[in-house]
């Protein structure tokens, strides 16, 4: 592949990418005016994304099933899947055709997302892939901001919505022409087929990744939570916006500072502006979603990619891949553990779901890394 053929495959993975975040305005921002739209229970949202999720799961077994068929028409699918989607959400006159709506998003979230991953693993560097991670985030706050301002000119959801169909009909026109760049290497079959045996403490790293899932959690309830503080829908999803975009550039901004400081004390430097956002959260959401936001930033990437420092190619390569597994299966679930306990304690009880949760996962990553200081992990 010539450089100007990679510069563009990049590009365009970074635009995917961003597309896949575009759509999770429907489980975020605008949850609370869509809900009042179809007079739904704000719990509900659990089991929407549930739903989305299981589809987005069952797009992980196609792509291995089929792996024959080439890349180009999974993420032409996706994208199409999505529009599909999207228009449901749009113009949806009962919740009967929103929840129809549901399917279409999360077989194209889960399509792209599975793509694209197995894409850029396969043929460039760990760097990149925490870039293409980025630009979700980017996708998100876009789409974010659209609700916001959706909501202050019109007082509904729907021409954000009708703006993220557009934009997803871009990235589609954007795509087509180089669909041809998308085509998948070869692997060796018998290397995948390797027989990896795994101890106990191994399994702390998918552990990290499906505890997590709190980010997604934050982002879906955040919104949520705050319109029950009495703000107004709209400064919810601005608030909600500014989470994502805090994710977005702390990631980006790791990648710079690493160098500089190192990735045991960019971890650390991280971890504690996590723990102090979570602190924070019952009496300056604002600045809480911030701090959150910015301090999980680079922890997934890192976390994901850290097996590699620990054991040898093969192993490392087994437990990324349980890692990314258990992201998607953590996103599933923790969401739903946040809804049952708030059908139990009600919206008020947020901050300290979230603290906890976030103790959890800072407690779990320490012991990772010290673990690996006593070699008792490996």
């Amino acid at each position: 592949m010539s450089r100007k053929s990679t510069r563009i495959t990049v590009r365009l993975n970074f635009i995917l990418y961003a597309a896949l975040g575009l759509p999770d305005c429907i489980f975020g921002s605008a949850w609370p005016i869509i809900r009042e739209d179809f007079s739904l229970n704000v719990e509900l949202i659990s089991v929407i994304t549930s739903v989305s999720l299981l589809f987005s799961l069952l797009t992980n077994f196609l792509y291995i099933k089929f792996s024959k068929i080439e890349a180009h028409l999974f993420i032409l699918w996706a994208l199409l899947s999505l529009m599909i989607g999207l228009s449901l959400v749009a113009f949806a006159p009962n919740q009967w055709i929103f929840f129809a709506a549901i399917p279409f998003i999360g077989l194209g979230q889960g399509t792209i997302d599975v793509a694209v991953n197995s894409f850029v693993a396969s043929r460039y560097s760990s760097k990149v892939l925490n870039l293409v991670h980025a630009f979700f985030g980017f996708g998100v706050t876009v789409s974010s901001l659209l609700i916001t301002l959706s909501i202050a000119v019109t007082q509904d959801y729907r021409l954000a919505i009708l703006a993220v169909l557009f934009i997803q009909g871009i990235v589609l026109l954007l795509f087509f022409p180089y669909r041809y760049l998308f085509r998948r290497k070869k692997k060796n079959a018998q290397a995948l087929r390797i027989q990896i045996k795994l101890t106990l403490k191994n399994w702390l790293f998918p552990l990290f990744s499906f505890i997590y899932a709190a980010e997604q959690a934050i982002g879906i309830f955040l919104a949520s939570y705050l319109v029950f503080r009495n703000y107004s829908a709209g400064a919810a999803a601005f608030i909600t916006s500014l989470f994502w975009l805090a994710i977005m550039f702390g990631r980006l901004i790791s990648v710079r500072l690493s160098p500089f400081f190192g990735k045991k004390r960019l971890i650390q430097i991280h971890y504690i502006l996590t723990l102090a956002g979570g602190l924070l959260f019952l009496f300056f959401p604002l600045l809480s979603a911030l701090l959150i936001g910015y301090g999980l930033a680079p922890l997934y990437p890192i976390f994901v990619e850290m097996p590699y420092s620990y054991f040898e190619q093969t192993k490392a390569a087994r437990i990324v891949g349980l890692n990314v597994s258990a992201a998607t299966f953590g996103i599933l679930v923790i969401p739903l553990c946040y809804a049952l306990t708030l059908q139990f304690t009600g919206l008020g009880f947020i901050p300290i779901i979230v603290l906890f949760n976030l103790i959890l996962l800072i407690g779990l990553g320490i012991f990772i890394q010290m673990s690996r200081d006593s070699s008792d992990i490996l």
